[in-house]
């Protein structure tokens, strides 16, 4: 008897542009996804991920850190959006407090925030929840 297995009931994959300047944040970040068998890219600093996004539009979502060093993460989408860059969803991942999460998930258009630390099981959660089908 053959066992069909309906698609809803699969876990999605992702393609993602984790944008992170804590090295041992994004490779920890990186690797647990990528064990879920999501695709993800990892960028550093503003202008690696500026690179990313001019290179590639087949993004899901970007994860994205606020605080990138002296960099913001507000200036990415900013630029981008200035350059008509076609965007992902942007799910902001910070340290910041909530009411400054709250305001640049506004200013932005990001789908979600979420504080750090973030499980990958929540970053997974918001992803399905972001991302059309």
């Amino acid at each position: 008897m053959a066992c069909f297995v309906h698609s809803a009931d699969m876990p999605r994959t992702f393609v993602l542009l984790l944008v992170e300047d804590d090295r041992v944040l994004g490779f920890i970040t990186a690797e647990a996804l990528r064990s879920r068998d999501h695709t993800v890219m990892w960028a550093s600093t503003v202008n690696a991920a500026h690179d990313h996004l001019r290179q590639r539009s087949d993004f899901h979502a970007m994860p994205l850190d606020l605080d990138l060093g002296g960099e913001r993460g507000e200036s990415l989408v900013e630029r981008l959006q200035a350059e008509s860059v076609k965007l992902p969803e942007i799910i902001i991942l910070s340290a910041q407090p909530l009411d400054v999460l709250v305001r640049t998930q506004r200013a932005l258009g990001a789908c979600a925030i979420m504080q750090k630390p973030a499980s990958v099981e929540d970053i997974e959660r918001e992803l399905e929840r972001c991302v059309p089908r």
